[in-house]
């Protein structure tokens, strides 16, 4: 029985409102990306790239040279999820979204007699389409009907047969009422003279008479990677912005130049020009970059600390610790000291070993040489609460490990490995952890997820709930701890000296992978892995290499001539490395060499924030390049040796040579007159 058309009561709002950014806006806006890569029906060939697919267009969309959409806004959907639970992805997502909504399918398409297009999930059956699959017209008019205060609407399908997304006729070109029919939009005629303030569109792989194809030896889908490759690298002679249509109009170009299957494009009023992206080609977003660090001023401060070693930035705050025990707070705007501390002279040695201070906006947590820990309150720099650990007199200056403080706790441990949880508000003690089940010496524990992780000093690695301390496993591994364990992506990746075993959160291993000693670098060398996007990054001997997260397949090795110097970090789609006389800029994804600079020495370590990377060199220099293309845009000379890693927050670059701390400005390298 015919139902009368939902009405949308805020749509005519919507229209209403002028775009306050020039890309959607992404504390406003959704997306939901559906890679399905294995089946059950033998008909249905395994699609790997179809998942690789979404994983990449994820990370690309939650890039800031791109989107910058949060992590919490983006949902991946995978092979595990059932008809109803993809269905109430896109719910709950479309419910959320008053800017952009964009829904991404990658598997394999079917369609029926009546020529209607079904999304095949793993348990689809090539022969019934009705069965373990969506039909796409209930998957549009759930994000239609839960996204009507979405101003657009945005629905990419690589799939076979995917132009029965957008029209009903296979033989002709459609009209723009049939469009809107299509879309199940209003007419353009009934849009009130404000037809171009809303709408949907819809891209397709492949017109509605013909297949989607991966290419021999691709990691991704044709029609997808063409997409990821406009948005990764993107487009030399275009603007500072590409919209969805410029986006399709080159992507079709390049499939069509190959005689693959067309992309269709379906849109509604101008949504395909109205929706727009970054374009990597012009630099990542240089008019945003500039409007939030134009207001920041340069400053210089003496402070009262002695060859600072270490800076902090948090909550608009820059700490500043010494090899003497000494710690101030200064405003990282101005300058001005705000309060200073002095934590003790028996901790001058600790801090030349122990990690950072645990800096949070509203507290400094500060473990020291007498196996206390010493929180203050970061405004005033007045004493919040105090705890003591057990000490071990003969180790009492450099076992102690730094406290970690997550998820409203702090893990603090003593001289002896032995552990104190406490609730990182109240100094609450929550439990202890003492006897044979001790913490490995120097390498500090992790906690995510409501869980506190470590190694202990047999080798093994043990899962506790870190409310309560309870044993939630024990996983035995070959190999004595180097590094703190990894968690992420619902895994857990633990790094031995020749191993490197990814377990799950019950402590099941997953897969290893191991290396002969002719690949593995000296300890000092070893660096954390990285864990970004689905792809964990590690160093070996003479190179870097990129493996599957959860399956632990090898994506791409690069070769370098010697160790990596610094820490890795991972921004913007690009790895960045620095190994003897040159930073490298990766291609996260590929491996694929994006800039090389030569340098003189990056002692300080890098830093990348705002679509610029820094980094301290040789003869007391301060650089900034263009974290994109590696393109030179200022160098500061300092008065003296910088003495602790350049920290980048605020719109301020902010290096510590001897007592003296000192601001440039982020975009253009000024320093205070």
């Amino acid at each position: 029985m015919p139902t009368a058309r939902r009405p949308r009561p805020l749509q005519p709002v919507l229209r209403q409102k002028a775009r306050a950014m020039p890309v959607p806006d992404p504390a406003c806006s959704r997306a939901v990306l559906i890679g399905i890569g294995t089946y059950t029906h033998a008909a249905l060939a395994p699609l790997p790239a179809a998942v690789s697919g979404a994983q990449r267009l994820a990370a690309l969309l939650r890039d800031p040279s791109v989107w910058g959409l949060p992590p919490e806004h983006v949902t991946e959907v995978g092979v595990e999820a059932s008809p109803s639970q993809v269905l109430a992805a896109v719910r709950d997502s479309a419910k959320q979204a008053t800017d952009t909504l964009l829904v991404y399918f990658a598997g394999h398409g079917l369609r029926d007699r009546n020529e209607q297009l079904y999304l095949a999930l793993a348990d689809a059956d090539a022969d019934h389409p009705q069965i373990g699959t969506l039909l796409y017209r209930t998957v549009r008019d759930v994000l239609r009907q839960a996204g009507y205060r979405a101003r657009y609407r945005v629905t990419v399908l690589d799939c076979c047969y995917s132009g029965l997304a957008g029209t009903q006729s296979s033989t002709s070109i459609p009209t723009r009422a049939d469009l809107a029919q299509a879309l199940d939009e209003p007419p353009a005629e009934q849009a009130d003279g404000a037809a171009e303030d809303y709408g949907d569109c819809v891209l397709t792989s492949a017109p509605p008479t013909q297949p989607s194809f991966v290419p021999p030896g691709s990691a991704l889908p044709e029609f997808t990677g063409e997409l990821v490759s406009v948005l990764e690298h993107g487009v030399t002679d275009g603007g500072s912005l590409l919209s969805l249509d410029d986006i399709w109009q080159r992507v079709r170009r390049r499939m069509r130049d190959r005689n693959s299957p067309e992309p269709q494009q379906f849109a509604q009023n101008t949504v395909a020009r109205q929706v727009q992206f970054h374009n990597r080609a012009t630099g990542p977003t240089p008019g945003r970059t500039a409007r939030a660090t134009d207001t920041a001023s340069p400053w210089q401060s003496q402070t009262e600390t002695d060859y600072i070693r270490r800076l902090t930035a948090a909550g608009g705050r820059l700490y500043a610790g010494d090899f003497y025990g000494n710690m101030q707070a200064l405003d990282g705007a101005t300058g001005a000291l705000l309060w200073s501390h002095r934590i003790g002279l028996g901790d001058r040695y600790l801090l030349n070993y122990a990690p950072e201070a645990a800096v949070t906006d509203e507290a400094v947590y500060i473990s020291s040489g007498d196996a206390h820990l010493r929180v203050l309150d970061a405004t005033t720099g007045t004493t919040l609460w105090t705890a003591e650990g057990t000490r071990r007199w003969h180790k009492r200056l450099t076992s102690c490990v730094g406290p970690v403080v997550a998820e409203g706790t702090v893990c603090f441990r003593g001289g002896d490995g032995s552990v104190q949880v406490l609730d990182a508000a109240t100094g609450t003690l929550r439990w202890t952890l003492a006897g044979a089940t001790r913490m490995w010496d120097g390498v500090p524990p992790v906690v995510a997820g409501g869980a506190l992780y470590f190694s202990s000093a047999d080798g093994s690695v043990h899962s506790l709930d870190a409310m309560t301390g309870t044993t939630r496993w024990v996983r035995g591994l070959e190999g004595h701890p180097i590094v703190p364990p990894v968690v992420a992506g619902g895994m857990v990746h633990v790094l031995r000296k020749q191993s490197l075993y990814a377990l799950d959160l019950t402590g099941t291993i997953r897969w290893t992978q191991g290396w002969p000693d002719s690949t593995i670098p000296p300890r000092a060398y070893i660096k954390t892995p990285i864990v970004a996007d689905g792809t964990l990054h590690i160093d070996r001997r003479m190179s870097l290499r990129a493996l599957d997260a959860r399956t632990g397949t090898t994506r791409w090795t690069h070769a370098i001539d010697g160790y990596l110097s610094n820490p890795f970090p991972v921004e913007y789609g690009m790895l960045y490395v620095t190994w003897k006389q040159q930073i490298q800029a990766l291609d996260a994804w590929s491996g694929t060499p994006r800039w090389t600079h030569a340098i003189s020495s990056a002692d300080g370590g890098i830093a990348v924030a705002d679509g610029r990377l820094y980094f301290r060199s040789a003869w007391n220099l301060i650089q900034a390049l263009n974290a994109t293309t590696g393109g030179h845009l200022w160098t500061h000379a300092l008065p003296n040796a910088g003495t602790a890693p350049l920290v980048v927050a605020n719109g301020l670059v902010y290096i510590g040579f001897g007592s003296t701390v000192c601001a440039l400005h982020a975009l253009t390298g000024r320093a205070s007159a």
